[in-house]
């Protein structure tokens, strides 16, 4: 082999080579974006749910940034940047049929691109994002998102991990077929089932 043909072949294994390890740096970065993308937000805990109690009060961090919640019915929905399934419920519940009670968005922890959910959102749903998001959740403890939080004249009433909106509005009205919930009586549907390990 001449000199100059080795100084190609070699030249032709370098960039190979570099190319091979640009691609091999993507891959990994791949991987680690989509294994973290449905994780919760780290300002979220996880995994969650450990100061939610029937007919407890509703905590003064949250009435102080949901005022509505201290004598309306009104559901928390917990959403979480980079999560798909929180993009499919929100857009489920800005087509919600049940107004009987109130609706505010929560967005705890990391601030990312919620132009998505304010454009989704009607206006009436308000979106709660920041320290006022991270103070509710430190308040309420979610599970991670989509989480509800249900609560009636003050009251939390019920909670859940939401997979479909429609689900949330049927156990409501089917919880308050007889009207609105009596203090101190939890609406039957919505109270979450025995949780294991807890």
């Amino acid at each position: 082999m001449s000199g100059g043909t080795l100084d190609a072949v070699i030249a032709v294994l370098v960039v190979w080579n570099v190319a091979l390890t640009v691609g091999l740096l993507v891959a990994i970065r791949q991987i680690v974006v989509l294994g973290l993308r449905d994780r919760p937000p780290q300002g979220s805990p996880s995994p969650g749910g450990t100061l939610l109690a029937l007919n407890k009060p509703m905590p003064e961090a949250v009435i102080d940034a949901v005022p509505a919640a201290r004598n309306q019915p009104v559901a928390l929905l917990f959403l979480s940047v980079g999560c798909d399934r929180c993009r499919r419920i929100a857009q489920q519940c800005a087509d919600r049929t049940d107004r009987s009670f109130d609706v505010v968005a929560v967005v705890p922890g990391r601030e990312g691109d919620l132009d998505w959910l304010r454009m989704v959102m009607p206006v009436e749903i308000p979106v709660l994002t920041g320290p006022t998001a991270d103070s509710v959740a430190a308040a309420l403890d979610p599970m991670p998102a989509p989480f509800l939080v249900y609560a009636e004249a003050g009251l939390i009433q019920g909670w859940m991990q939401v997979a479909d909106w429609t689900e949330v509005e049927r156990q409501i009205a089917e919880s308050r077929q007889d009207g609105p919930a009596v203090p101190g009586q939890p609406l039957e549907l919505l109270t979450p089932p025995a949780q294991e390990g807890r």
